[in-house]
């Protein structure tokens, strides 16, 4: 939700190399890092459709938090170069409200257009999935909780949808209402992307992996603000999350999303445990 991921890659990191092993066992890409996207993204030819399931996350909500957390979960066309400038997405959010209380929700977005909360009920295990086609200026949408066996489908107009790309993602919301960048991350522990698929204009589909394709890992980091003081910085860095991706499944269908406190954060806590995961 909010803009595209690569709009916010700083840096790669050689030393991540070794976390990601691509399905046939060699060295994976080096991770893109972003400051709102985690996940994989296919990138080559034109996509007319992408597809992806995932199970909602049980957010770690404190009783005592001071602010709103939320963390969202989606696939979508769009959005990943740097040319790109328009998002078709559909996913689900787990919010965490000042008094402790979770928020799970469904969503789409027409990105720059603001999101669009879903009728229909989406809770902590329920197994989701989420699918988004283009067809010329129609985009049509579908989210499907299969634990509750509601659906959600629509079909808008929009024009010149963006098909240059195919999204797996997890993210850190941004949040223009209250003046921030982006809402603080939800605590979601690791969350499993499955039936992962997309097809192209021409109408191949295939696994993440797919040949037919270039597929690229992202990886989320928070950072201070370009223009944050010397004090300001070391508070972001000592509170600082990112949500790792895991290797994709020798199936190229899957991978892993994993909640973690940065080396600095954990480090200025004095323990190495994920926040709230002891």
């Amino acid at each position: 939700m909010g803009r595209a991921g690569n709009a916010f890659v700083i840096a790669m990191l050689a030393a991540s190399v070794a976390a990601f092993v691509a399905p046939s066992g060699a060295p994976a890409a080096v991770p893109d890092l972003s400051q709102n996207w985690s996940g994989y993204a296919a990138v080559g030819p034109s996509f007319s459709a992408v597809d992806g399931g995932w199970r909602q996350p049980v957010a770690n909500c404190l009783s005592s938090a001071t602010s709103s957390t939320d963390a969202s979960f989606w696939v979508g066309l769009g959005g990943n170069l740097k040319r790109s400038h328009k998002i078709e997405q559909i996913g689900t959010s787990a919010a965490c409200n000042p008094d402790g209380s979770t928020s799970n929700y469904g969503w789409y977005e027409l990105w720059p257009a603001a999101p669009v909360t879903i009728r229909i009920d989406v809770s902590a295990g329920d197994r989701i999935r989420a699918t988004v086609n283009v067809r010329g200026d129609h985009v049509s949408f579908e989210l499907a909780d299969a634990s509750t066996a509601m659906t959600f489908r629509r079909t808008l107009k929009m024009a010149a949808p963006d098909a240059s790309s195919a999204e797996w993602i997890a993210e850190a919301p941004a949040d223009s209402v209250r003046g921030q960048q982006f809402v603080p991350l939800t605590n979601f522990g690791t969350v499993v992307f499955s039936n992962a698929s997309a097809t192209s204009k021409r109408g191949h589909t295939g696994t993440i992996s797919d040949p037919a394709w270039n597929s690229t890992v992202q990886e989320l980091a928070s950072e201070p603000g370009r223009n944050a003081g010397t004090m300001e910085r070391f508070v972001a860095q000592a509170t600082a999350v990112q949500i790792l991706p895991g290797a994709l499944t020798r199936s190229g269908r899957g991978f892993t999303v994993t909640w973690e406190r940065s080396d600095a954060a954990q480090g200025s806590a004095g323990h190495a445990a994920p926040f709230g995961a002891m």
